[in-house]
């Protein structure tokens, strides 16, 4: 499932992106024996690809060769996308949660509560955003928010006072996804397991609400993307620079977020 949606919905270059040429490609096999090259070559081929690079640097030669793999994977990916022009499912649905949070080191016994609730609803055919829905949540175990956590979101307190309790917000989520979905198919996308699988859940269990069964399954697109791009589990920035693109607006900004992982999905 998370392989088949990457795989057939992803525009995972254009004309005038980045392509890994027939000579980069002849390279890789250069350079993963990297003894063989010498150390100014390297240097050169990082300037080439907009790589930073420090003459001398110790993992240069680990960098390009990372970099031409993933050029390369990602051309046989497009390849394949061109080829299989069909997703598996009608619409994505990107979701993104901002909770509570005591300090850093805040662990699964916290009782994180989902204080902002963003989701963006897209067309898996033509990759076009075709709704948002937004709203802040008001916490009923910890009501009032702590420095660290109005620090880490930018989520003040008088943003969540006036809101509406999580079971009211997610009545008109569900409402809305309904509406949106129209009978079609979805397929819910996060960055990460914790979204769904941790806050997502404990909301549930803590106000006796049922687990809908369209929610019992998502596509977590850091595992997604490691597995397709055969990279390390990268953080959000992260991916979308291995993709040529710059994260956008305000971090843990929580329609932000989800902005930026519609853009890696579409």
């Amino acid at each position: 499932l998370i392989k088949v949606s990457f795989l057939f919905n992803h525009k995972i270059l254009d004309d005038t992106d980045e392509k890994l040429t027939e000579s980069d490609s002849s390279n890789l096999s250069l350079y993963s024996s990297t003894n063989s090259v010498l150390p100014r070559t390297i240097h050169m081929e990082l300037e080439k690809h907009n790589l930073c690079s420090n003459e001398g640097s110790d993992n240069s030669d680990e960098r390009l060769y990372m970099h031409l793999r993933i050029l390369d994977r990602i051309r046989k990916l497009k390849a394949f996308a061109e080829n299989n022009p069909l997703p598996f499912t009608d619409y994505y649905c990107v979701l993104h949660f901002e909770c509570t949070c005591a300090t850093e080191s805040s662990g699964k016994t916290y009782s994180n509560e989902i204080i902002e609730f963003s989701s963006l609803f897209i067309h898996a055919s033509t990759a076009k955003v075709l709704s948002r829905f937004h709203s802040y949540c008001r916490p009923v175990i910890n009501p009032v928010l702590s420095e660290f956590c109005t620090r880490s979101t930018g989520i003040r307190q008088e943003n969540v006072e006036s809101a509406p309790v999580f079971p009211e917000v997610f009545k008109h989520f569900l409402q809305w996804i309904k509406i949106e979905t129209d009978g079609k198919s979805v397929a819910f996308v996060t960055d990460g397991n914790e979204d769904i699988a941790t806050y997502l859940q404990k909301q549930l269990l803590y106000f006796n609400l049922d687990i809908p069964k369209e929610l019992r399954s998502w596509i977590d697109l850091k595992k997604a993307f490691s597995d397709i791009l055969r990279v390390n589990l990268l953080k959000l920035s992260e991916m979308l620079d291995v993709i040529g693109l710059n994260l956008e607006c305000t971090k843990h900004c929580g329609m932000d977020d989800a902005k930026n992982i519609s853009r890696i999905v579409i």
